[in-house]
């Protein structure tokens, strides 16, 4: 002990003769190849300080050593095994000590000074120790007994209850357990802590929401022997579990001593609740009239029936994907929302929530969260990390029976009745123009998205069976995407005074005397007919089917009018429907290449005669299309985006 000392404890300087030292073999160090480690004692000699108080407070003539200041480097004794410490940054190899904590009622200098057995972290806080006097033994152990040897953590296994394992980064992805919001008297929180006591009173559905579990185990060795274990049971296995992130569960931390083994369920696992049911908003009575899963398949079956009207072969969508035929899939149900019998209050907060859960379920991975898992015994430790992802499915549509819909075809109502004024000021000025618009007519679209645990390795896509994946489903169709109609007519007054001057006005007056309106023009009508889907299941690529229709006829015609009883029209007609059934690829814009089916284009010649006068009603129409003048054209692709392209 030094001269000088302080509560029976002698002071540290630099020429006190003492030295920073750990209490055994503690200094567990790696290997070169950083693949094993061994434990070795660590000690630095006072002299080696390279930090200390100033000179002007000594000590047996040498500098005070203060808490906070460093022995060494380097420390002793050199060993093989350089790969540095193993329960530190860096690795750190013969590293300085530090003193932790000194005297209690005396400064040097604002500092606490250290003294004998005063505490310290050696090899860069690889291991700890204390300050012994001079020519105490490496391996002096404390106070009250033989010592016990060290244990070491060699390995720990992370396992869910299907058997995946965490990857090389030491990471597993899961799915939640499937649960709701876990409330304070619920039996799952009974067994939360990783205990097994309330387990076997579940039953039911609160079982199945326990399906998922982490096991934890870790496999502890002599750190000097490599055989098992003796150090006294307080210093085996402590674990830290942590959760953070998520945004429908709290954050939590709980440390589980005195145990090898630990099973993580309950809460911890818990992903949260549908929180649709948060919404309150009330179902009334009433069928639902949301979309259905096979929608597209009805639309399809119309446009056959068109197709097969025209003479034309009716076209099938391939079966794509397993639409979700998975466990998580078959369990969890979702409360439908009968939007038709919501007041327009509850319409809106309803859509706002089934594509905020959409929106959450797509971008799970960048909230999703995260438990992190950390090992310790009295040398070594392992970390861990899981990441839990949401297991409901969801489903987000828009349907014609939907508000966002409804306004949809208000706002196209508005715009038809404003081209309306302009239909009747061109009319007034002796230009009869007809214009009609349809938008969103006849479906809808519809969106699924569910995350699934990889069950079978895909190196080319890079998915492992510690990873989960996401799955989705898109389904849009529309029997009219949008319509367009618009008939422009002239009067043929106008055509009479090209060839006789005056000669308009005459007939103008003879026809207003008759009340017939005649008219020489072209009809116009224009519809898009959208049909995709595109499904990925998890683990898997996307695949997608199209078949898109551009339905278009012009119609040259003559046409005389009188008054609301009769209207007869005849004229030439050009009509066609080229359809496209796949884009390939879809990335980047300048490599789109359409594929556009094979088709004809009709020219012909139509007309039809509408009358309603007194008791007699008749609407007959014509038309003949020559052979000759079908204009027929093979299957062909064009890339819509080239001109984008940086190639020259």
């Amino acid at each position: 002990m030094g001269n000088t000392t302080n509560q029976d404890l002698g002071l540290t300087s630099t020429t006190s003769g003492g030295k920073a030292q750990t209490m055994g073999a503690t200094d567990v160090n790696l290997d070169p190849a950083k693949k094993t480690s061994a434990p070795f004692p660590n000690e630095a000699p006072n002299s080696a300080a390279t930090t200390h108080s100033t000179s002007r407070t000594n000590v047996e003539k040498g500098p005070v050593l203060r808490q906070g200041d460093k022995v060494g480097p380097p420390s002793n004794p050199a060993h093989p095994n350089t790969g540095g410490g193993a329960n530190a940054a860096g690795n750190p190899y013969r590293q300085e000590a530090i003193g932790q904590k000194g005297s209690p009622n005396v400064r040097v200098e604002g500092q606490p000074p250290n003294r004998i057995t005063d505490p310290t972290t050696q090899n860069k806080a690889n291991t700890t120790g204390q300050y012994a006097e001079a020519g105490a033994p490496a391996q002096t152990p404390g106070a009250g007994g033989t010592p016990k040897e060290a244990c070491h953590i060699e390995k720990v296994t992370v396992e869910c209850a299907h058997g995946r394992v965490p990857g090389d980064e030491k990471v597993l992805e899961v799915l939640g357990a499937n649960s709701d919001q876990l409330a304070a008297d619920d039996p799952l929180s009974k067994v939360a802590d990783g205990t097994a006591a309330a387990a076997s009173k579940i039953t039911g559905t609160d079982a199945k929401r326990l399906d998922e579990t982490i096991k934890l185990e870790a496999k502890r060795i002599d750190a000097r022997t490599k055989g098992n274990p003796t150090c006294e049971p307080k210093t085996h296995t402590k674990w830290i579990i942590e959760r953070t992130g998520g945004i429908r569960v709290a954050n939590k931390k709980q440390e589980y001593p005195a145990q090898d083994k630990l099973e993580l369920k309950g809460d911890w696992l818990n992903y949260g609740g549908d929180f649709q049911l948060k919404g309150g908003i009330k179902l009334k009575d009433g069928a639902e009239k949301g979309i259905k899963k096979d929608f597209l398949q009805g639309i399809l079956d119309k446009k056959n029936e068109d197709r097969k009207a025209r003479g034309q072969k009716a076209l099938g969508m391939k079966k794509l994907g397993n639409s979700y035929k998975t466990k998580a899939n078959q369990e969890v149900a979702y409360q439908k929302w009968n939007t038709a019998n919501l007041n327009r209050a509850a319409q809106i907060a309803s859509k706002a929530v089934e594509f905020g859960t959409l929106l959450e379920i797509l971008f799970a991975r960048k909230h999703a969260p995260t438990i992190a898992i950390k090992a310790e015994a009295c040398s070594g430790a392992h970390n861990y990390t899981v990441r839990v992802f949401p297991p409901i499915k969801a489903e987000a549509s828009i349907t014609k029976d939907c508000s966002e819909m409804k306004w949809v075809k208000t706002a196209t109502a508005a715009l038809e009745k404003v081209l309306k004024v302009f239909q009747k000021l061109a009319s007034m000025a002796g230009l009869p123009i007809e214009f009609g618009l349809i938008f969103a007519e006849g479906g809808g679209v519809m969106f699924e998205a569910l995350w699934a645990e990889i069950n079978e390795p895909n190196e080319e896509l890079k998915l492992y069976k510690h990873m989960c994946d996401l799955g989705f489903e898109l389904n849009f169709g529309f029997e009219k995407f949008i319509g367009i109609k618009f008939a422009i007519g002239i009067p043929v007054a106008a055509f009479v005074n090209v060839f006789v001057p005056g000669g308009g006005t005459a007939v103008v007056n003879a026809m207003n005397w008759l009340g017939v309106e005649a008219t020489i023009g072209v009809d116009v009508d224009f519809a898009l007919s959208p049909l995709f889907k595109i499904v990925k299941d998890p683990g898997g690529k996307a695949d997608y089917d199209i078949d898109t229709d551009l339905l278009f006829k012009i119609f040259f015609n003559c046409k005389i009018r009188w008054k609301t009883y009769v209207e007869v029209a005849l004229g030439v007609v050009v009509m066609g429907d080229p359809a496209f059934d796949k884009i390939d690829p879809c990335f980047p814009l300048p490599q789109m290449t359409v594929f556009v089916k094979n088709g004809e284009i009709k020219v012909g010649v139509e007309g039809y005669a509408k009358v309603d006068v007194l008791w007699w009603e008749a609407n007959e129409s014509i038309n003949y299309f020559p052979e000759s003048t079908q204009i027929r054209y093979p299957q062909f692709t064009f890339k819509p985006f080239a001109w984008a392209s940086s190639n020259k």
